[in-house]
């Protein structure tokens, strides 16, 4: 039996098992939001992709997800090793593939036209998948290397940490590379090139630290394996997963909508895209400084009352920028992003640090734990939001007219402001009325181990 101090093996989770697991974050989050925060622009602006078709060839990926994201999440639950466990073959084979997809999707290709638009949408589908590939497992390790509650938030925050240093390097370094060279397009290769060495060498750190442990898991859950279709009733009966799918999903669209406007902000009402170096500089130390303490605030006040806290943090730098408009200074500019990128940040790693609960939620009501599954929901969500954001963007600056080759007009100043102020209210008011309708209060969480504790004594 597993207790409650130790990890998956019966062993305490070692340090370097945490930081390597954590690592595992330069590998998700480096090409995601490399691509968020460049890719359209890119498209755009170097490949000559109109930004209407951009925005649909977005949501298609998201109709795609709903394919890809449930089916590969199964697969990893069901898969068996023994050398290689459960997770980790594929969080190999995703690490790959993401890699070379990144790098393809930065490359401006020799056809015109139609042929151009079909390059970037099988691109983009193949990156869909490979970063699905490697996502989910690595996210479902969480649930399988400890059962225990606050290692899982060490897990947990390990990654999330590296996760914003990752999202801040990209901003504060892959536009200045882009820029010192003469050839745009080189730039652009060079940098997705770098972000590709990271990933495979992070995934490789990822895997190796999960070692036994994985194993372990694949081995302790072998029985009877269902049909997915059976499983993804399973998951729409789930009022934990449903919930908190939605909280990632509303959380994740607030962050693919601030990184998506960002230089369009930058570019056409501040009028100086340098800032987004120095703002992605700052946030770096705020997550260095703040992220750690996490675990001890998740475990004092509670995981929902932290993604409360933040949802209105990243609200309150809506609130400034309403007040300011495109009269913000300088320096008000880098407050309102610290406000929002730091509050999106939190939230961000509360609504993950759910879904181990969710996972025992799921065996507890349901009989197995489909941590594959519940994180591939986790991740359709997040990829939906961000493709729709995608959209949003696309459509709604396509309809006031935006042209790279034009000048800035007032109507696309007017829309760009619009977006940054109204999103982050809704979101507010979303995840608090989803956050209410969650089923696993702080109570609750407490009975719940306690009834998983009585059921496994009961199999001994």
């Amino acid at each position: 039996m597993q207790s409650e101090k130790t990890g998956a093996e019966g062993t305490a989770l070692k340090m370097w098992e945490i930081t390597g697991y954590g690592l595992g974050g330069f590998a998700s989050t480096l090409p995601n939001q490399f691509k968020t925060q460049f890719g359209m622009s890119f498209m755009t602006d170097v490949a000559g992709v109109p930004i209407g078709i951009v925005g649909i060839l977005s949501m298609a990926m998201s109709v795609w997800d709903a394919v890809n994201d449930p089916v590969i999440g199964h697969i990893a639950d069901n898969t068996r090793t023994k050398r290689w466990g459960r997770y980790r073959p594929h969080m190999l084979m995703g690490a790959v593939g993401l890699a070379a997809t990144l790098v393809l999707q930065f490359v401006a290709p020799p056809f015109s036209g139609n042929g151009r638009i079909v390059y970037y949408g099988v691109v983009m589908a193949l990156f869909s998948v490979f970063f699905t590939q490697f996502t989910v497992p690595w996210q479902a390790l969480n649930s399988v290397m400890s059962g225990n509650p606050h290692q899982r938030n060490q897990l947990l925050v390990a990654r999330q940490l590296v996760g914003a240093v990752a999202t801040s390097m990209v901003g504060l370094l892959a536009a200045p590379l882009v820029t010192s060279f003469r050839d745009p397009s080189a730039g652009w290769i060079a940098a997705a090139g770098i972000i590709a060495a990271m990933v495979l060498l992070s995934a490789g750190c990822s895997i190796a630290a999960a070692g036994a442990r994985d194993r372990c898991g694949a081995e302790k859950e072998d029985g009877e394996r269902e049909s997915l279709l059976k499983n993804l009733k399973k998951m729409a009966r789930n009022r934990a997963v449903v919930f908190a799918g939605l909280m990632l999903g509303a959380v994740n669209f607030a962050i693919s909508i601030n990184a998506g406007i960002s230089m369009y902000y930058l570019r056409c009402v501040v009028g100086n895209v340098k800032i987004l170096a120095v703002t992605s500089g700052i946030q770096i130390l705020v997550s260095l400084l703040l992220v750690p303490f996490l675990p001890r605030l998740l475990k004092k006040f509670g995981k929902l009352s932290i993604l409360r806290a933040a949802v209105l943090l990243q609200a309150l730098g809506a609130l400034v920028l309403l007040v300011l408009r495109e009269n913000a200074s300088i320096p008000q500019v880098v407050f309102i992003s610290l406000l929002t990128t730091t509050g999106l940040t939190f939230a961000n790693i509360c609504c993950f640090a759910l879904l181990p609960d969710c996972t025992d939620y799921t065996r507890l009501h349901f009989g197995s734990a489909q941590a594959g599954l519940i994180n591939a929901t986790s991740t359709f969500m997040r990829k939906l939001c961000g493709s729709f954001s995608t959209l949003l963007i696309g459509g709604l600056m396509g309809f006031v007219g935006y042209d790279v080759a034009r000048p800035v007009a007032q109507s696309w100043i007017r829309m760009i402001l619009g977006i940054k102020i109204s999103v982050p209210l809704l979101i507010l008011a979303a995840v608090m009325i989803f956050s209410f309708l969650y089923p696993i209060t702080a109570e609750y969480e407490k009975e719940m181990r306690q009834e998983l504790k009585k059921r496994t004594r009961g199999l001994e």
